[in-house]
């Protein structure tokens, strides 16, 4: 159960906040990534992750790699 103190907080103090226009009233459009980065919601095809972004073409790959 959350400590009382944090509920306080979201229920008075961060109204207060907005009204006085010092925290936000809504989330800013965009990915976690565009927002950190700004290069786009997806990696880059040069990235190493970029490669597991199609895991059925990987698996089968794998397959033929391993029947070979």
């Amino acid at each position: 159960m959350p400590h009382e103190t944090f509920i306080d907080v979201v229920a008075l103090l961060v109204p207060e906040l907005q009204k006085r226009g010092v925290y936000k009233t809504e989330y800013a459009p965009g990915t976690l990534r565009e927002k950190l980065f700004g290069d786009g919601a997806r990696l880059p095809e040069s990235h190493p992750g970029a490669g597991y972004r199609d895991l059925a073409a990987l698996r089968q790959q794998e397959k033929k790699v391993a029947s070979a």
